[in-house]
């Protein structure tokens, strides 16, 4: 049983946090959406509260290039949009802290510098700047797990991955999930458990491997699979419907079959299409009337992945997964929603608050729910999840 951050002790103690403030930003470096760091911030609040004594954030942000033997230094200049810098001035002004412009401090023994947002909150520069994150290198794991006395897992999109902030602190650390990180399991694992009939899956976008494997994990337990974007394409094509052009994952098309040849009448696939240049870039309308009954009659939805094509952010082609969201949104099911695309569509939308849950994860919603092994929940369980 993982501890709850609400139980562990942190008064006087120092905490090591790992969120997940990998946001999106524009080519200024503005930052376009904080949904991730907006869902870390009740545990900030809950540990400042309980009178930490310093909370050390530590997050990664983007894929910075770090070159071998390269000095610390020469990697932040190389990599200057990939500093937190921006985002530590954003957080402070999340949390209406007095000095909105933090200055960079270094703790003794850390590996990396780091943002002061208040003499009681730390954040760590990019973790990424130092080759030993990705490595899952024992020596950075300790540096890191040195400078606390206990250890909040707040990063749930990350907890499919082997890094050093998520193996090593709980082996020798208290600890506990963060706020956010329990709201997560508690609301994906009713698909996971015994889920209300009927429940429906709503999946687009590519990665046909990814989601397939979800698929064949829950077939049993959800009722209806609607189909978009290049899972759609890919699942008429191995029905031997000549979409001409369109994007088609080809080398998934036998897993495709076996899952077609279990469970014919789970998968509702399109029935006209929005073409262009002999290419199907979004469901037809249709498609749309379709797919909306299902959706009304729903006790559970899961919706992960665009209708349609959404590169260059076309507009054009929105109306498919606009379509899916405002259905969703007036839906009186429980509705769950996830992948950084389909939330930009909720969010375009302005409809974000009409919706049951949102998730932080994207690969990480799908390995849980596909029930893969996840490395960061993996530790915590054999660690010292307890206060």
């Amino acid at each position: 049983m993982i501890a709850s951050v609400v139980d562990l002790m942190v008064a006087r103690r120092r905490v090591l946090v790992r969120v997940d403030w990998n946001v999106a930003c524009d080519e200024a470096g503005t930052i376009t959406d904080d949904f991730r760091i907006r869902a870390s911030l009740p545990t900030i609040r809950l540990l400042r509260k309980k009178k930490a004594q310093k909370i050390i954030l530590a997050a990664h942000f983007g894929n910075p290039v770090v070159r071998i033997g390269e000095g610390l230094e020469r990697t932040v200049a190389g990599n200057r949009r990939l500093t937190f810098a921006v985002v530590a001035k954003h957080a402070a002004q999340l949390l209406h802290l007095p000095d909105i412009n933090p200055k960079l401090v270094i703790l003794p023994g850390s590996p990396l510098p780091a943002y002061e947002l208040a003499p009681d909150l730390i954040l760590l520069e990019n973790l990424r700047f130092d080759s030993g994150e990705l490595a899952n290198d024992p020596k950075f794991g300790r540096a890191l797990t040195a400078l606390a006395d206990c250890f909040v897992n707040e990063a749930f999109a990350e907890v499919h991955r082997s890094v050093a902030s998520l193996s090593y602190p709980p082996q020798t650390l208290p600890s506990a999930i963060g706020l956010e990180l329990a709201d997560e399991l508690s609301h994906l694992s009713l698909f996971v458990d015994k889920p209300p009939k009927p429940t429906v899956m709503v999946l687009g976008g590519a990665k046909v491997y990814d989601k397939a494997m979800l698929i064949d994990t829950l077939l049993k337990k959800i009722d209806t699979f609607l189909l978009g974007g290049v899972m759609a394409n890919t699942f008429l094509t191995a029905q031997g419907v000549d979409l001409r052009r369109s994007l088609i994952e080809r080398d998934r098309l036998e897993v495709v079959r076996g899952l077609l040849n279990r469970a014919p009448g789970k998968f509702i696939l399109p029935i006209d299409f929005v073409w262009d240049r002999d290419r199907a870039l979004d469901i037809g309308s249709q498609t749309v009337a379709l797919y909306r009954r299902y959706l009304a009659k729903a006790k559970l939805i899961f919706w992960n992945g665009p209708m349609g094509w959404t590169a260059s952010g076309r507009d054009r082609y929105f109306h498919g997964s606009e379509a899916m969201a405002e259905s969703m949104s007036t839906s009186d099911a429980t509705t769950i929603v996830a992948g950084g695309d389909t939330l930009a569509v909720v969010d375009r939308l302005h409809l974000e608050k009409k919706f049951s849950f949102r998730s932080t994860g994207g690969g990480a919603t799908l390995a849980y729910l596909a029930g893969d092994e996840l490395p960061g929940l993996v530790a915590l369980e054999r660690g010292k999840s307890k206060s």
